[in-house]
């Protein structure tokens, strides 16, 4: 899915000290039919393997060793479609106001918001994995955290500045 025409687009504004900058993934019916061909016969597995077999139970053991089995690895799979369906489809936004960073991926069926004092911020950073795109760390209190990410290099280092600007602003 990995294309190279095909990277995240990002918008910066600023209103006074405020900022906000949105990353945008440009939208596919590929990717959702890829996604859809690969998660539904996983998902149907899933079912098959793990929730099926439950209420083919002979003792009351039996039952509570599929339904953990089922529960944990259900968790697991839903952390990793989680995962998945954020990278490929949410759009990414950080909101720097009244003394807070607030960062936040939107889908379509859900939003994932994390907030933070602009006084803990100790340190804004970009990094490039093996992929060769960016992301764009903030560090507070000892811990780093992965503000926007699938970034092209010069995008990452554009909104570091922009970030570490408006926290200083702050």
């Amino acid at each position: 899915m990995l294309q190279l025409k095909k990277w995240n687009e990002g918008v910066v504004q600023r209103e006074g000290r405020d900022l906000r900058i949105v990353v945008t993934r440009p939208r596919s019916y590929g990717d959702l039919i890829v996604s859809t061909i690969v998660f539904v016969p996983m998902l149907c597995g899933f079912v098959v393997i793990f929730v099926v077999p439950m209420f083919r139970f002979t003792s009351v053991g039996d039952f509570f060793v599929q339904a953990t089995l089922a529960a944990a690895f259900g968790l697991l799979f839903f952390f990793v479609f989680r995962g998945f369906v954020e990278r490929q489809f949410a759009d990414q936004v950080v909101t720097i106001s009244a003394g807070k960073v607030t960062w936040a991926r939107k889908t379509m069926l859900w939003t994932r918001k994390h907030h933070m004092n602009t006084e803990n911020v100790t340190d804004v950073s970009t990094k490039t994995g093996l992929s060769g795109f960016a992301r764009l760390d903030i560090t507070a209190k000892g811990q780093q955290y992965t503000v926007l990410d699938q970034l092209l290099d010069a995008d990452a280092v554009r909104f570091a500045r922009e970030v570490k600007q408006a926290v200083r602003d702050q």
